[in-house]
């Protein structure tokens, strides 16, 4: 090896890092879009904000997500990818078990009614500790 050629793990700790840049960068910008999206639909029910741009601002941030999801695929390796596939499939899981058993739960009068927001919360904080376990616990 000259001395001008990168090692193996300097290659690995370059890739690692732009893969995380990118991945930090991703998540920043979504914060912001969702914070925007939700102002904009808060300005569409009172009226301040046309339907049209709501549904423009709707169409472009799920363009901006597919766009990210690929570019994501492309660049994470193959045991993240597992882990995010696990961590995934663990959420779905969870989904749907929990959304039936509330169900059953609501209607003998033990649970309050479903909320969308609960579920979606739900799921997301079950994919998050799968991740987590898989990624930090398994390891």
């Amino acid at each position: 090896m000259s001395m001008t050629e990168e090692s193996g793990e300097a290659r690995l700790r370059r890739r690692r890092l732009a893969f995380w840049r990118f991945s930090l960068l991703g998540g920043a910008i979504a914060v912001v879009a969702a914070l925007g999206l939700a102002h904009l639909a808060n300005a569409a029910a009172t009226g301040t904000a046309s339907v049209v741009l709501t549904l423009l601002a709707i169409a472009l941030g799920v363009s901006a997500y597919t766009w990210f999801s690929v570019a994501y695929f492309r660049r994470v390796d193959e045991l993240d990818l597992v882990d995010n596939l696990w961590a995934s499939h663990f959420a779905t899981t969870a989904l749907a078990i929990g959304y039936p058993a509330w169900l059953l739960l609501e209607r003998a009068g033990l649970a309050p009614q479903a909320q969308a927001s609960s579920m979606w919360m739900a799921t997301f904080g079950a994919l998050l500790i799968a991740y987590a376990i898989r990624k930090f616990i398994n390891r």
